[in-house]
């Protein structure tokens, strides 16, 4: 009896890398389908001789098994060795490629951009530019919005600067030193910066950048520090 599942999707179900539906649906299937329950039975003892073996002490284990074999059971082994070696194979891609989606899966559930200033408070320039800077970084065109707040960065307006610094992050811009002075003091500013700075650079794929920024979130305070440590075991589970 045919089933729709292929060897990568029993390898993902035996490591338990399914999510709970899929794991509910597979294993409906397997109560019904004789084929998939014995596949993955099979499964099962295959990954369980390749986990405690490796493939070096199998090959190990084949070059001195085949000096005493007659050519016929030399074929048998041989088989039995390639066909391992191949799930071993499968079972590194599997992994890989779960691994590599884990910065996709961190950043689509972790990440949300900040809410949008109300108004800028303190504020000594027209209150044109206020509302192009807000509008601007509502409508997520964070080059303009990094443009007019920081313009309207200063000592007395550090709300822009910290907006100004936000939008930079979001567009992968470097932060002006000025800008960046102005709220290096803020510990709420601060927090809220690394955690989206950390974010957007496992967006980009720098895992140990991140993996610093976050460090220094929990170093800093409060701010989604149980997030932030979250995130730090999957980040270190992927370098494994």
């Amino acid at each position: 009896m045919n089933h729709p599942y292929t060897e990568k999707d029993i390898i993902r179900y035996v490591r338990g890398m399914m999510d709970v539906n899929e794991t509910t649906a597979f294993e409906e299937k397997v109560k019904t389908n004789d084929l998939l329950n014995r596949e993955v039975e099979e499964m099962k003892v295959t990954i369980q001789l390749i986990d405690q073996n490796g493939e070096q002490e199998l090959r190990h284990r084949f070059e001195k098994l085949e000096q005493g074999l007659t050519l016929k059971k030399w074929f048998k082994w041989a088989l039995l060795f390639a066909a391992l070696i191949a799930v071993g194979i499968v079972i590194k891609n599997v992994l890989n490629d779960n691994k590599s989606n884990i910065p996709k899966e961190i950043y689509a559930q972790h990440f949300e951009k900040y809410r949008a200033p109300i108004v800028v408070r303190n504020s000594e320039n027209i209150e044109l530019e206020q509302d192009e800077a807000i509008d601007a970084y509502r409508k997520n065109q964070f080059t303009i919005a990094f443009e007019k707040f920081t313009l309207l960065c200063s000592e007395t307006n550090k709300e822009a600067c910290f907006y100004a610094h936000l939008s930079a992050i979001y567009e992968n811009k470097t932060v002006p030193e000025q800008v960046r002075n102005q709220i290096s003091d803020n510990k709420a500013y601060v927090a809220i910066l690394l955690w989206h700075e950390a974010l957007m650079n496992i967006k980009l794929g720098n895992t140990s950048e991140s993996i610093r920024l976050l460090n220094s979130l929990i170093e800093n305070g409060n701010y989604k520090t149980k997030e932030a440590n979250s995130i730090l075991v999957q980040l270190n589970q992927m370098n494994e």
